[in-house]
């Protein structure tokens, strides 16, 4: 059944926007103003291959600006603007690096919101991405 935005209240609409951030197929972190990993929706989970928990627990992005993923959160908050990054490795404790191209977007509150989208692993046939001479 279609839904009626002119009767939708506050909470429903609320509803919606966080059903769109779990279930979107981009994968999605968002960060505090620490750098402390909020929330993470299912596409960022099954990317990075651990639930929320264990993201939380394992400290994504390690409290420093050392590691590339708080570098980029860390431009975007003083930039107060979105930044991106091309070939961003994020490393998980128990897992392979995952290279990816990652948006940071501050958000109110000094939150952090990164979208990732993943780049294919080294030796992939898939090169769509690549820049290439029509010479």
């Amino acid at each position: 059944m279609p839904v009626d935005p002119s009767v939708l209240t506050e909470a429903d609409a609320k509803l919606l926007r966080v059903s769109a951030f779990d279930q979107g197929p981009i994968p999605a972190l968002l960060f505090s103003a620490n750098g402390d990993l909020i929330t993470a929706n299912d596409a960022a989970e099954a990317l990075l291959g651990h639930t929320l928990t264990l993201l939380t627990r394992k400290r994504l992005t390690l409290g420093s600006a050392e590691t590339p993923l708080s570098a980029l959160i860390e431009r975007a908050k003083l930039g107060d603007s979105c930044v991106r990054e091309r070939r961003l490795e994020i490393n998980v404790p128990g897992q392979p690096p995952i290279e990816a191209e990652a948006a940071a977007t501050p958000l109110p509150l000094g939150a952090v919101l990164v979208n990732l989208t993943p780049r294919p692993q080294s030796g992939s046939a898939d090169r769509s991405t690549d820049l290439r001479s029509v010479a």
